[in-house]
């Protein structure tokens, strides 16, 4: 018996002595990764690099979506249901089917307002902000602002300290963490975006035609003119007539071209080209993983940056 309890004592002590070293080299079992739900691939990416392994991340949509125009499909509210914490854009944008996943998934925690839901819209410097209320006659205008600023690699650092400083509440023991990746990523956006404005100068590039509002906060920030837009509204395909007054707009262009989103279609673009053969355009993705190799969305902006270079060479060898 005595022999017995020396044994279990010696045990205690040796679990005791084991727990002890594991804490003073900081071995404990780490908190659980934070569970996160975002809206589009590109919120997705800024996500991971700013959380890394301390999250799990999956996105409603991939890059060759239409976040218009998403279907609420069960599967969203399961994931929403498991789920800490959802980032979303916001403004309007994912109006068609977020309410309707959120509802159905029935977990509180997530819901507008509430610590694990967070629109990054309104931490942005936003453009196309309306102070009336627009009528359904100008088509699907989003009245409190554009929501495509992730395409402005600044206004992109705006939507990351946002992400950042709601995971820093979910996750405070890892505040640090948090703050020096995003220390990271905004001095390497901001330096990157110099050098990316230089080089879309050089291709001597002024305007461009787009196909919806989506390229809005780019040319902004690189200074480009939107000369005009195949959709006669926002959200509304073109029509012939309005295809013949793009035509006429076309031909004034010294640099005729155009960058389309590649969720939509070109058949407007060439019956462009077969009026106007100098006329350039090219499909383009504006979501991270909208085609192959574009991981981040240093790799989108890059490759926005290609397409231009690309182009304008293009646009020179028909002027020689």
């Amino acid at each position: 018996m005595i022999r017995f309890k020396f044994t279990i004592f010696t045990l205690l002590m040796l679990f005791s002595n084991f727990l002890h070293a594991s804490a003073s080299k900081g071995s404990l079992p780490t908190p659980a990764k934070i569970k996160v739900l975002t809206t589009t691939s590109d919120l997705q990416s800024l996500v991971v690099e700013l959380g890394a392994d301390r999250v799990e991340v999956k996105s409603f949509t991939d890059g060759r979506q239409d976040p218009h125009y998403i279907e609420a499909r069960p599967i969203f509210m399961t994931q929403v249901a498991s789920s800490d914490l959802i980032v979303a854009i916001g403004l309007e944008l994912e109006a068609g089917w977020l309410p309707s996943v959120l509802k159905g998934a029935r977990n509180s925690k997530l819901m507008p307002g509430s610590k694990g839901y967070l629109e990054v819209g309104p931490h942005v410097d936003k453009l196309g902000v309306l102070n009336y209320e627009p009528g359904r006659d100008q088509g699907d205008v989003h009245p409190d602002g554009n929501p495509h600023f992730l395409l402005d690699p600044l206004q992109a650092i705006k939507a990351a300290k946002a992400i950042k400083d709601r995971l820093c509440l979910h996750d405070s023991g890892y505040a640090k963490y948090y703050e020096d990746r995003f220390s990271s990523l905004k001095e390497r956006l901001e330096k990157k975006t110099l050098l990316w404005a230089e080089r879309i100068k050089k291709t001597n590039i002024k305007e461009i035609i787009t196909y919806h509002e989506t390229l809005t906060y780019f040319c902004e920030r690189f200074g480009l003119k939107i000369r005009a837009e195949f959709e006669p509204k926002p959200g509304v395909p073109p029509t012939s007539k309005h295809i013949i007054s793009l035509i006429d707009e076309v031909k004034k262009m010294q640099a005729p071209l155009a960058l389309i989103e590649n969720f939509y279609s070109d058949i407007p673009a060439k019956r462009i080209k077969e009026s106007v053969p100098a006329f350039q355009y090219e499909l383009i993705p504006v979501y991270v993983r909208g085609e192959k190799n574009l991981n981040t969305l240093d790799d989108l902006y890059e490759h926005l940056v290609q397409v231009l270079e690309r182009l304008s060479l293009k646009v020179l060898q028909n002027k020689s």
